[in-house]
């Protein structure tokens, strides 16, 4: 049981690790207790076999998700760009295209375009430059590489 107790620690720190407050990361925190407290080696094992499968869970839906993202399909990786694209191009047009063609359609006495309702663009692009943040924060603790 000794070799067990060792890996503990590390096991700790990969659950502790996980960004998400759910379900999973309490029973995992539970069963650490569990296998600490445990009275004999048969318990140990069990505790200990079921928290493995929970950090190994976490680590093939890593796994899978760096795959994904090196995918060639566009439907499986692109969908981050697609959506800082489309995020960019409304607030360019939102703040430099639509100021010009307004001024333009004012000069040559035309009807302007239509204006765009920027809230949703302010909330998709700030949603994604704080993950992109987060991100970089975790990389710089440590916590992912």
């Amino acid at each position: 049981m000794a070799a067990w107790l060792a890996a503990i620690p590390l096991i700790e720190k990969i659950v502790d690790a996980w960004n998400d407050g759910d379900e999973r990361k309490t029973k995992a925190k539970e069963l650490i207790e569990q296998v600490k407290g445990a009275k004999d080696e048969r318990e140990a094992a069990m505790d200990l076999a079921i928290l493995n499968a929970l950090v190994a869970s976490d680590k093939n839906q890593t796994e899978i998700n760096a795959i994904e993202a090196q995918s060639a399909s566009l439907f499986k990786s692109g969908w981050r760009p697609a959506a800082a694209w489309i995020s960019v191009a409304g607030l360019a047009y939102a703040t430099i295209i639509y100021p010009l063609l307004q001024w333009v359609a004012t000069v040559y006495d035309v009807v302007p375009p239509p204006n765009l309702d920027t809230g949703v663009l302010f909330s998709l692009l700030s949603g994604m430059l704080g993950l992109g943040a987060y991100r970089t924060y975790e990389k710089k603790v440590g916590l992912t590489q």
